[in-house]
């Protein structure tokens, strides 16, 4: 039913995925600095929001917090939301890097640094920092600087010398660091666009079929909606229910008395069910 009317649907939408991209509307306001009184109101009660909860990646994790600021943290409920869809559809333009967390925001690659490279972020000693601290500008080269807990190992090593192929992208002085919403060309946040990311369909593709003729007819309401099963097979036909559930309907002669001489006898057809969804065999049983 919540399949759009070019694929067959009834084109109803979804209220779990309109909450969703609701929730995610407020989450693109705290990531990209949203002002007004709601935004003094979480930083006097959570003090910071850095790392941006938009990973669920906070320190301090959720305990003692309300259940909006949960949702709007986790997005549907997930115990690990670095893999949503919010986190797959926003990534982070780096300018100067100066409010870009080099482990837990999405600025290179398919997921976060801290997530490719666990066992590295596990070690360092800048799990918090931003990528403009992380190394420095020495002659118009930039050069990165880690610190670790202890010396690596050599399979440990072998990962920091793979990092060290990723990040080939340096800050740029001058610039401001910028979130993008991938799924709009302007990079700003859509409810429209996000509950077609999360439904699944694609925005503004519908498909050229009958299907979607049928629904901007100018014909009666019962004509669409027969046109509309006829299309999808679903007419309330005796092949239809063959090939649904009603697999043990049969038609069986029974005899009716019509009057007071044999000849007044005829014969017709009952449908007797041995379906398991009806649990009966026999009319009226």
């Amino acid at each position: 039913m919540c399949s759009p009317k070019s694929c067959g649907g009834l084109g109803i939408w979804d209220l779990r995925a309109v909450n969703l991209a609701l929730l995610g509307k407020w989450r693109w306001r705290v990531i990209t600095r949203g002002h007004g009184i709601w935004m003094d109101i979480l930083l006097a009660r959570y003090d910071s929001l850095f790392p941006p909860p938009h990973l669920g990646g906070r320190p301090s994790g959720f305990r003692g917090i309300s259940i909006w600021w949960k949702d709007v943290s986790l997005l549907g409920g997930a115990s690990v939301s670095s893999f949503d869809w919010f986190s797959k559809a926003v990534t982070k333009k780096v300018g100067n890097g100066s409010s870009t967390a080099f482990w837990f925001n999405h600025w290179l690659g398919d997921m976060p640094l801290k997530d490719l490279y666990h066992r590295l972020f596990q070690l360092s000693e800048q799990c918090l920092e931003v990528v403009g601290n992380m190394g420095s500008w020495a002659h118009g080269h930039w050069s990165w600087d880690f610190r670790w807990t202890k010396e690596l190992s050599v399979a440990e090593f072998k990962l920091f010398q793979d990092l060290l192929q990723v990040v080939t992208q340096a800050p740029t002085l001058g610039a401001e660091d910028v979130w993008v919403w991938i799924h709009d060309p302007s990079g700003s946040y859509s409810v429209k666009l996000a509950y077609l990311a999360i439904a699944g369909a694609e925005p503004a593709l519908e498909q050229i079929s009958l299907l979607s003729w049928v629904w901007k007819s100018w014909a009666p309401s019962k004509v669409i909606v027969f046109c509309w099963q006829l299309l999808q097979d679903r007419v309330p036909t005796r092949q239809t229910f063959l090939g649904a559930a009603l697999l043990g309907m049969l038609l069986t002669p029974c005899v009716l008395y019509m009057g007071t001489s044999w000849s007044q006898w005829t014969t017709f057809s009952l449908p007797v069910t041995t379906s398991p969804f009806f649990g009966i065999n026999l009319p009226g049983g």
